[in-house]
């Protein structure tokens, strides 16, 4: 099995991160600054400029769910290592995954 890893962040910056592969979890709490880095990249996006990647099968990318709870919205999204460069969510996703290896450490 390849990697199978989640995080949660709430919106006082309270996290967890899961691997499921070694049935690690950690919860914490993000710095300030890191939950202000957050909340700029959210905020910069079009949370409807993605949903599923359309035809952009690839049998050996990541895949990236991403569920955003904003203002009594709930927004869907799935990307994959093809889909992901293109669709605004890239530094999104490199500051969670950069988190979660942070927190896995």
């Amino acid at each position: 099995m390849g990697l199978s890893r989640s995080i949660e962040v709430s919106s006082d910056g309270k996290f967890t991160v899961t691997d499921n592969r070694s049935n690690k979890t950690v919860t914490g709490k993000l710095a300030a600054d890191d939950l202000s880095k957050l909340n700029e990249l959210l905020m910069s996006i079009d949370n409807h400029s993605a949903g599923k990647p359309n035809g952009m099968v690839c049998a050996d990318c990541f895949i990236y769910d991403l569920e955003i709870r904003r203002d009594g919205e709930r927004i869907a999204i799935q990307l994959n290592d093809l889909s992901l460069p293109n669709s605004g969510y890239g530094s999104l996703i490199d500051q969670l995954r950069g988190l979660m290896d942070t927190a896995l450490k």
